[in-house]
């Protein structure tokens, strides 16, 4: 019964902040032409590459030590939170814009405490702070839209983490700095690390490069149908935080995995049915983004196998092929997005994401079959 109330409240909150994050940035898109929201996709993405590159501590190694009762937590911090300030001042210096560096800071302390709180298995904080977070950024988001224009956007994106401040702190108060026990433990946080950073720095580093082939315009149009698709993948997700802190002590998992995979093929079913018609009423400026909806909903179950897959060989501190299968998704996406994309536009790009996305799948199936 606690397994289900767990699994209740993960959901709850998710499901809930996804939701309003979902009709967050579906506002936004209305309110904005495709160029302006394409031009706020884009800073967000130079803050979301900035915050992976600085987060020396992430969250899925924060959840797997946690649970573990390992004592790393102040040490990790300390490291993701200058190396995160370092960062902040040279976007400063490239872009001007304050609220991206106040950004980046919100990405890396949302990541931290939320990875405590999961391998704590606090799944009722978790939904507490989860649900504030993404309460801020619709409230704050689009009040200090109509004050500042687009920039105030941003601002509220940033504003949103700030309550996570109060739980660094406590986090940080319950353990001390241990750098030889970090040495010791340095192969998995490294290769946690490197698996992180390419994993979301493909998730941004796509809207950056595309700017130069298809301008601001078709990358609003693009966002919007990756913003369909993380919609597709919020169950998977939630399941996958779920099962993540269980597989790092041996629970079984097997009946939730598959649950995930086969709601993960009725969503993709329902998306490709119903985007057509859909969009043309909500979104009539963004036609470009039905035919992208439609192509990268197919990505949704490869990616649930693979983030399935992840939680367990994760919870055996088994990270080198997670590593490995993300340099290849990089590879091949980007590769594809830079061929593809100056010859089809957006469709060349979700094309590339979906081919990346199998390729990945099918690494992982196949090691786990030989493991």
């Amino acid at each position: 019964m606690k397994k289900i109330n767990d699994l209740l409240l993960l959901s709850s909150a998710n499901i809930g902040g996804s939701g309003l994050t979902a009709i967050f940035w579906f506002i936004i898109a209305a309110l904005l032409v495709p160029s302006e929201y394409g031009q706020i996709q884009y800073f967000i993405s130079i803050a979301g590459l900035a915050y992976v590159i600085s987060l020396l501590g992430t969250g899925e190694v924060i959840s797997v030590y946690t649970a573990k009762k390992i004592k790393l937590q102040s040490t990790l911090i300390l490291l993701s939170l200058i190396t995160g300030t370092i960062a902040s001042v040279v976007v400063l210096f490239l872009f001007s814009k304050i609220e991206i560096s106040f950004l980046i800071i919100g990405f890396i302390i949302n990541d931290i405490a939320l990875g405590y709180l999961i391998g704590n298995k606090f799944f009722g904080k978790y939904s507490k702070y989860l649900i504030t977070q993404k309460g801020l950024t619709f409230g704050l988001g689009i009040t200090l839209y109509f004050i500042f224009g687009v920039d105030g956007i941003l601002f509220g994106l940033a504003l949103s983490y700030a309550h996570f401040i109060i739980l660094i702190f406590k986090i940080y108060k319950s353990s001390k700095i241990n750098f030889p026990l970090l040495k010791t433990r340095l192969g998995f946080v490294t290769n946690n690390y490197w698996m992180n950073t390419v994993g979301i720095a493909k998730n941004h580093l796509d809207k950056i490069i595309v700017v130069p082939l298809i301008g601001f315009e078709l990358l609003g149009n693009y966002a919007l149908a990756l913003q369909v698709y993380a919609i597709s993948m919020i169950l998977t997700k939630i399941i996958y935080r779920y099962t993540l802190p269980h597989d790092s002590v041996g629970e079984t998992t097997t009946k939730i995995k598959l649950f995930a995979l086969f709601s993960s093929i009725i969503i993709t079913i329902l998306t490709i049915s119903l985007a057509p018609f859909i969009m043309p009423i909500i979104f009539p400026e963004y036609v470009e983004a039905i035919s992208a909806i439609q192509i990268i909903s197919l990505a949704v179950i490869p990616s649930t196998v693979t983030l399935l897959l992840t939680s367990k060989i994760l919870g055996n501190e088994k990270s080198k092929i997670l590593l490995s299968t993300r340099i290849i998704f990089a590879v091949i996406f980007i590769g594809l997005v830079v061929t593809l994309t100056p010859i089809y536009g957006i469709v060349g790009t979700t094309m590339g994401f979906v081919v990346a996305s199998i390729a990945q799948c099918i690494i992982l199936i196949v090691y786990s079959k030989l493991k």
